[in-house]
């Protein structure tokens, strides 16, 4: 009697593919078919992996350039306040003559 080991060395090609050409086509199709569907999964979780972390990025960007905006208008502010000090301080320094219109019989003029 044949051990089970000597059934698969003398037909080697039955076992893997089929006993006929057509099963052997449709066993390889099949294969095939899921090689690349698990591959399509793969790239799709990959895209969604790279859209998800992309759209962090977004939020991070947006929040940090947020964050620099609120910087510069803090700095700004402080540099308006100084500003405004030294305009009142140069305003309290400027002083405007009052000319006396009715005195000089000029009513009309102020």
């Amino acid at each position: 009697m044949a051990d089970n080991r000597d059934l698969k060395v003398k037909r080697p090609i039955e076992i893997n593919y089929g006993s006929s050409p057509k099963e052997a086509f449709k066993r390889g199709e099949r294969e095939t078919k899921a090689y690349y569907r698990k591959k399509l999964v793969m790239c799709k979780e990959q895209t969604s992996a790279i859209v998800a972390k992309h759209e962090e990025l977004v939020e991070v960007n947006r929040i940090q350039a947020k964050l620099e905006l609120l910087h510069n208008i803090k700095s700004k502010k402080e540099q308006l306040r100084v500003d405004l000090r030294l305009a009142k301080r140069k305003m309290a320094d400027v002083k405007v003559p009052h000319i006396g219109w009715f005195k000089l019989g000029e009513p009309d003029m102020h």
